[in-house]
């Protein structure tokens, strides 16, 4: 739970890069697929009713966060200043409660997996989704 943490603070990090035109705009794009990833976890995970949905579910938020990292890791590394958190533009506000939010959300989603942690393909993909968030 703790790799999931630091990914959800590290996206959050990132969006404080956001702002500032053409410079961050990259950063942006990656701040808002990682939204969007989490929102469809979310979605799935609400509407799962089988243990092939949340295998799906999970499954599908662990390849999104292999792509996601690497990305993450890249902008860190070239955008040192994300580390500090200063001076949050205003517009970056909304983003960031966003971010907060989908954090609160992915937490219920996650134990509603454990309603479904006897079936083999919940567990195999609730270990794929523990190497993602892993992932360095």
């Amino acid at each position: 739970m703790k790799a999931f943490q630091w990914m959800v603070v590290a996206a959050a990090t990132v969006a404080l890069l956001a702002c500032g035109g053409g410079k961050y705009s990259e950063v942006e794009q990656v701040l808002n697929d990682e939204i969007d990833l989490m929102q469809t976890f979310i979605d799935k995970m609400e509407a799962a009713d089988t243990t092939d949905a949340v295998a799906d579910a999970l499954n599908g938020y662990s390849e999104g966060m292999q792509d996601l990292i690497p990305r993450l890791q890249k902008l860190a590394e070239e955008f040192p200043e994300i580390k500090t958190q200063e001076d949050l533009p205003p517009e970056l506000a909304q983003k960031l409660a966003k971010v907060d939010q989908l954090m609160d959300n992915m937490q219920g989603a996650i134990i509603k997996t454990m309603q479904y942690v006897h079936s083999p393909a919940v567990q195999e993909a609730m270990e794929n989704f523990g190497r993602s968030m892993t992932q360095q």
